[in-house]
């Protein structure tokens, strides 16, 4: 957190590390709306005085605005009557505190090599079948395909029910270097409203977690995806509904692949 100059220092140490923090609370400070896209996953309360002059609150108002755009959940606090001193109320409120410490990482996402981007793309390639552990029923079949070579892939996906197709999609994944994420955008032009998640790849484990950026969940709940890779053709997908904080929903899916052939 910081106030004034250092309000506009916390958005700048945010961007430059986006993965290394739980959490930010800029004070009265200027950001940088068109980079608001860098830091959507980061929970973020801003604070301005209504009356104040040396740095305007259109500035956190506009910051606000570009991050809600860009699919964030930012908290603002604008208090009536308050110059630009808007810290001596933010700092006083215990909820801040409390709050701001209640934030927390489930690890240090670190930014992959290129060798590991790639290896992520080829873990994807192929035609995929996805079982459900208890019921043995195709839950979804997808294949993916280079969009780009050696930066994209595309996925076409159509999900089942009971033996019933329920829904089809088509979607694009690319990594974000400055982010440290795989970013996967949904087509909305398929029927689907518009999607976006970051999946982050642990190389250390082989792990993949997806975080959610669009659309927002309704509040109190919560989607966790987990993907573990157990060979080259076989993935653990494990899917799990919260309700304010109770489980409500779980399903373990079997995803396994015919790799695509390798092109010389």
């Amino acid at each position: 957190t910081g106030q004034s100059m250092g309000g506009a220092g916390t958005y700048s140490a945010i961007l430059a590390e986006p993965n290394l923090f739980a959490a930010a609370v800029p004070v009265c400070g200027r950001g940088q709306p068109d980079q608001a896209k860098k830091i959507v996953h980061i929970p973020i309360w801003i604070f301005h005085g209504e009356l104040d002059r040396v740095v305007p609150t259109i500035a956190s108002r506009n910051m606000v605005a570009a991050l809600k755009k860009a699919g964030g959940k930012p908290t603002y606090t604008e208090y009536a009557g308050v110059r630009h001193n808007s810290w001596t109320p933010a700092y006083a409120d215990k909820k801040l505190w409390e709050w701001l410490f209640a934030q927390k990482r489930k690890d240090i996402k670190s930014k992959l090599t290129p060798k590991q981007v790639s290896q992520f793309f080829d873990d994807m390639l192929g035609k995929w079948t996805a079982v459900d552990k208890d019921t043995k029923a195709v839950v979804e079949k997808f294949t993916c395909g280079w969009k780009e070579k050696g930066k994209s892939i595309k996925w076409e996906g159509t999900a089942f029910e009971n033996g019933e197709i329920t829904g089809q999609s088509t979607s694009t994944t690319s990594y974000d270097p400055e982010l440290g994420v795989f970013v996967e955008k949904y087509d909305p032009a398929k029927g689907q409203p518009e999607k976006i998640r970051h999946v982050h790849r642990n190389p250390n484990n082989n792990t993949l977690e997806a975080e959610f950026i669009k659309p927002k969940f309704r509040p109190g709940m919560d989607l966790k995806m987990t993907w573990k890779k157990i060979s080259a053709n076989l993935w653990n997908h494990n899917i799990e509904v919260f309700e304010n904080g109770k489980l409500v929903f779980s399903r373990e899916v079997t995803q396994t692949r015919k790799a695509a052939k390798t092109e010389k």
